[in-house]
């Protein structure tokens, strides 16, 4: 059931990630409720999109182009579609790493960062490896078992990369 008794038939990998972190703040994500545009979240966004446009190299260029005609990304779990995208990929040879970014104040901000906001990067980003295995086998891509939370700084400086292995297929129903 959703949060108000209804059936919930779609949501994000992030909205999934922070119902998990807090329920209330999910809740709120669910019902379509945005937080008010800050200069911290704004600082992250320049961040953000200066990451994602970084060149690709002709390997990743082919697989974008392959991944552009499946879009929207999306499984479905007891009848719930589950949507999400990741940040940006590497590819060695055919074997896909997917990257979640994330940002901060500087290295003084990264043990909150840990305390409070890496539990829901972790989730998201094993929720997008979820969402995307199959997709990338379908494309004949490999996805590597481990996925990476990037963490920089709000002046676009590289801080720590956290790693993060793909939920094991035993354990997914019962995350999902």
């Amino acid at each position: 059931m959703g949060f108000f008794g209804e059936k919930m038939q779609e949501t994000k990998a992030h909205v999934l990630a922070r119902y998990w972190y807090c329920a209330e703040e999910g809740k709120l994500l669910f019902q379509g409720v945005k937080g008010q545009s800050t200069e911290t979240k704004e600082k992250g966004s320049i961040v953000h999109n200066w990451l994602g446009d970084r060149p690709k190299n002709k390997t990743e260029q082919k697989l974008l182009a392959l991944l552009e005609r499946e879009k929207p990304f999306c499984r479905e779990i007891h009848g719930i579609k589950i949507f999400g995208s990741p940040d940006d990929f590497r590819v060695n040879k055919k074997t896909v790493a997917l990257e979640e970014f994330k940002s901060v104040h500087g290295f003084s901000s990264l043990s909150w960062f840990e305390r409070f906001e890496l539990c829901c990067a972790s989730c998201q980003i094993k929720v997008y490896m979820w969402i995307l295995e199959p997709i990338l086998q379908k494309l004949g891509y490999k996805l590597s078992s481990e996925g990476h939370v990037l963490v920089y700084s709000y002046n676009g400086r590289f801080l720590k990369k956290y790693r993060f292995t793909m939920i094991e297929r035993k354990w997914r129903m019962n995350f999902l």
